[in-house]
């Protein structure tokens, strides 16, 4: 099986429009000289709202329902709706007597973002099922806004959650300088052991792509996983083709095959990786991002993992901090009677002589979307069937060992090798580190070299 095999056509791109410009008409409107906006049918109008003539504010969206549709239904009430991959993310209600307006922030929007609009008043059908039907595919296409600068807020179930999340990481005493000598030998020998035994044993990590997905739908939102998980990691083709397959409750049922493939491998790890209590402290970002996320990964990784001793708890970094060293990954791949690399990067060559193994194998992945610099499909929802393939083929796993770096999807793959016998080290962003591509905090650790285990 190739990916070949699993990939379908790709969807058209949407139209992209660039928004440097003070003014953007969707459709059936024209601008006057004197920046006079007449519409002339029924329509919507997607403007970017400016904060001076020169600079155009990207967080903010401000629409307008003018023409023959207010004239048609005036002082009668309705209801405007915004729709962004299929999902409501805005609705306002509104009075029909002139051309109205409304704004809503997309700060939350991480990719360039195609909206659709709905409008219908007490009187009338929805006007989008004739008349508006295509303009998810004309409408204008926003670069991704910055979200520096947010400040958490100090009050609400967010700001708790984070408060006590860190604090959690504090007491299991997951904080700067946790992986001592002594920790980092224990945990190779546990994995050297089941090597040399033969004994299945798994290594999973969480972080906030797994928060969120753990947190689903209880603290996040469809259109929080939609645009933070499933947008983010495994791109629009892919995110279509899921819509294409569910029309009617495709976000729910994806995400939640996601987090039951995360929650099984957390329960059958041997070791789990949490966020680490730094975490909360660095990232200049909104409380309902990372830090919350870090924290639902937290509660429901404890949760699920609850019979585990307390030696098996490590950072989620735990082997950024070990290949910065130089340290286990060698002495597990010496004891291992094959080795298996599972991740997007033809490295194999480079490391498997870092490794002294240079009968290394490698199992491609797709890379994440944010960065693998092409169009298509992710690993989800039909080439992770690819990866499953070619792990089954290779039958019985015992004394095998596994390095994974691949995402949300990783952590399924662990536990498929794990239940067939082998050892499976969900090493990560390791792997974007050594091929110097990929995350961009893992290009920054310039500690993390193959250099390291020669």
């Amino acid at each position: 099986m190739s990916f070949d095999a699993v990939r379908s056509p790709a969807a058209p791109a949407p139209k992209r429009i660039d928004t440097g410009i003070r003014w953007e008409v969707a459709r059936g409107g024209r601008m006057q000289a004197n920046g006079t906006l007449v519409v002339e049918e029924p329509t919507l109008v997607l403007l970017a709202q400016s904060d001076d003539d020169a600079k155009v504010r990207e967080d903010l969206v401000r629409i307008r329902l003018g023409g023959q549709v207010c004239r048609r239904f005036q002082n009668q009430k309705g209801v405007l709706e915004v729709h962004w991959q299929g999902l409501k993310v805005h609705e306002v209600a509104l009075l029909a007597h002139g051309p109205f307006e409304t704004e809503f922030n997309i700060r939350e929007f991480y990719f360039p973002s195609t909206f659709a609009f709905k409008v219908r008043f007490e009187s009338s059908r929805i006007l989008s099922k004739d008349r508006f039907s295509d303009f998810s595919s004309e409408l204008v296409t926003l670069d991704p806004p910055t979200i520096e600068g947010a400040e958490d807020t100090d009050r609400g179930a967010a700001a708790q959650l984070i408060a006590t999340g860190k604090a959690m990481a504090e007491s299991m005493g997951l904080v700067q300088g946790y992986m001592t000598p002594h920790r980092a030998l224990a945990l190779q020998t546990r994995i050297v052991s089941a090597l040399r035994d033969r004994t299945p044993f798994s290594v999973v990590r969480l972080g906030d792509g797994e928060g969120r997905l753990l947190g689903y739908p209880t603290f996040f939102t469809d259109v929080e996983v939609l645009i933070q998980v499933l947008y983010y990691h495994f791109g629009p083709t892919s995110v279509d083709e899921m819509r294409v397959r569910r029309p009617e409750d495709w976000l729910e049922h994806y995400a939640g095959l996601l987090k039951d493939m995360i929650s099984e491998s957390v329960k059958s790890a041997d070791v789990l990786g949490l966020p680490v209590a730094n975490f909360y402290s660095r990232q200049p970002v909104a409380a309902y991002f990372g830090h919350a996320a870090y924290a639902c990964a937290m509660f429901h990784g404890l949760s699920l993992a609850r019979r585990k001793d307390p030696e098996s708890f490590f950072g989620t970094n735990m082997f950024q901090i070990l290949a910065a060293e130089g340290l286990l990954l060698r002495e597990a791949a010496q004891a291992a009677e094959a080795v298996c690399m599972v991740g997007p990067w033809p490295i194999t060559e480079a490391v498997g002589q870092a490794l002294g193994r240079a009968d290394l194998e490698h199992i491609q992945v797709p890379g994440h979307a944010t960065w693998r610099g092409e169009s298509g499909h992710g690993q989800f929802p039909d080439l992770y069937l690819y990866v499953e393939d070619q792990i089954v083929r290779r039958g019985r796993l015992g004394g095998q060992l596994f390095l994974i770096g691949a995402g949300i999807l990783g952590k399924y793959y662990c536990d498929l090798i794990r239940k067939r016998g082998g050892v499976a080290l969900d090493v990560g962003s390791v792997l974007d580190s050594w091929a110097g591509r990929g995350l961009p905090y893992a290009l920054e650790n310039v500690e993390v070299t193959l250099e390291k285990y020669g």
